[in-house]
């Protein structure tokens, strides 16, 4: 049961979300069933309780006593109509939060039952929910073209279309296709860079002539996705940059944070890309989006900071020298981590902060109090110390490091082109260790031999130690 597709849903819920799920599963409307309402609670207090969950034997004899005899499939039906309540339930959580579309679909039901004063009243009561609403994304034009598509279906039907304003319905849909299409091709180009794989546009070339000609860039869905894709097309012209984060500064009200996160997301990525070219300026600007994106609160999902995130965020602040801020950062949103890896994401960060101060001791320590389960971090970690003993000059335990290294990326056979990544700066550092005192002329060959290398863990720093 441990690790079951429903078990994995049930674990998302939140309390209120529980206890309405207990209230669905209940009313013979949805479920006709007691067995459902008692697995439920059987695994309600199981995961609210922290304890590992009931092993399927043992949950039978909890729904059905110990004298029945063992029926997978019995349960197995059970657990797929439990599973099928917590989906619906969830799904209709979803419909009912978004009040325009409900008042919509009922204004649609009213006009297919020929109720007219029912009609116009959830019709009013939708479109001004609608423009009350200071989102100005591209789902607003698409709700404001369906209510006007009901208006005119509505008008139809009354024979009264001759004044009806066709165009207008026309405008809106053009604006949410536009808007739509500008927001995937941002995305395309986004992972084209780090992906290097080619897509068809489809119609760009038409829909940017359209956006210029009737200038639909002052319309925020439309102008927001024109002008990142300016920048992602023209890297060359940083004002084309600076514009796109200028309109994300400004627009935090017009587009809901999981939008808004996005687009910090397509500007960081643009950042990354641009330093990595060797274009410097670029790093404080990454810095500013994450900082504004951290006050904002965009860059957390639920209340979480993916572990991920965390660690950009140190790596940046501290190329920037920002000792102090980053501390801060570290421990502040510590509570802001997955559970799972908080402690050892928490720890392994504040170990790099350390090293970066020259406090070697204390950063070892930080290292050795950290389960790392995550393979990547757990390589990151041990890399870590071996730069620790390295500046130390603990060669014998530099020496013991580096064979358990090299055991440790051997027995591990999934890690792909991490492996040969961390395999190669084994090789590099005992090169390293093994230069001759004096003869610059073989640094010189070894440092150019590691700037032509095309991927390397901590490339930077091996230059660093043969400069």
């Amino acid at each position: 049961m441990e690790n079951s597709r429903l078990v994995e849903l049930l674990q998302t819920l939140t309390a209120s979300e529980w206890r309405e799920l207990k209230k669905w599963v209940k009313s013979p409307f949805y479920n006709l069933r007691e067995d459902v309402i008692k697995l439920a609670d059987i695994l309600e207090k199981s995961l609210k309780s922290g304890n590992a969950v009931p092993g399927k034997k043992e949950i039978f004899e909890k729904l059905y006593g110990v004298e029945m005899p063992f029926d997978d499939h019995k349960l197995r039906m059970t657990i797929s109509f439990l599973f099928q309540n917590a989906e619906r339930y969830l799904v209709e959580k979803e419909i009912f939060g978004d009040k325009v579309f409900i008042q919509t679909k009922l204004a649609e039901m009213y006009r297919r039952r020929k109720l007219p004063r029912h009609f116009q009243k959830r019709w009013q009561e939708a479109n001004q929910k609608l423009e009350n609403q200071t989102h100005r994304h591209a789902t607003f034009h698409n709700n404001r073209y369906q209510l006007q598509l009901e208006e005119f279906q509505f008008s139809s039907a009354m024979r009264r279309t001759e004044d009806f304003n066709l165009q207008a319905l026309s405008d809106q849909l053009d604006h949410t296709y536009i808007a739509q299409k500008l927001k995937q091709i941002c995305l395309l180009l986004s992972h084209q860079a780090v992906y290097k794989k080619d897509y068809h546009f489809g119609l760009l070339d038409e829909i940017l002539t359209y956006v210029q000609n009737q200038r639909l860039d002052k319309i925020p869905a439309v102008g927001i996705y024109y002008h990142c894709y300016l920048a992602l097309q023209q890297p060359e012209k940083p004002e084309l940059f600076r514009h796109f984060q200028s309109l994300i500064f400004q627009s935090g009200t017009l587009f809901p944070k999981s939008e808004m996160r996005d687009l910090f997301i397509l500007a960081i990525n643009f950042c990354i890309k641009r330093y990595n070219e060797g274009i410097r300026s670029f790093l404080q600007i990454e810095f500013e989006l994450y900082r504004e994106g951290l006050r904002r609160e965009y860059l957390l999902q639920e209340g979480t900071l993916s572990r991920f995130t965390y660690r950009n965020i140190v790596t940046v602040a501290l190329v920037m020298k920002a000792f102090d801020w980053v501390e801060k950062f570290i421990n502040d949103y510590r509570p802001a981590l997955e559970p799972a890896y908080r402690e050892s994401t928490f720890s392994f960060n504040l170990a790099r902060l350390e090293y970066e101060r020259k406090n070697y001791a204390q950063a070892l320590l930080l290292l050795q109090k950290a389960d790392y389960e995550d393979l990547l971090l757990n390589l990151s970690a041990k890399a870590l110390a071996m730069k620790i003993y390295f500046e130390l000059g603990e060669f014998d335990l530099l020496h013991a490091h580096l064979s358990a290294m090299k055991v440790f990326i051997n027995r591990k056979k999934l890690i792909g082109y991490h492996r040969d990544n961390y395999t190669r700066l084994l090789e590099y550092v005992g090169r390293i260790l093994e230069l001759p005192a004096g003869q610059r002329s073989k640094k010189t060959e070894l440092k150019k031999e590691i700037e032509n290398l095309p991927a390397i863990a901590e490339k930077e720093w091996l230059l660093a130690q043969v400069s």
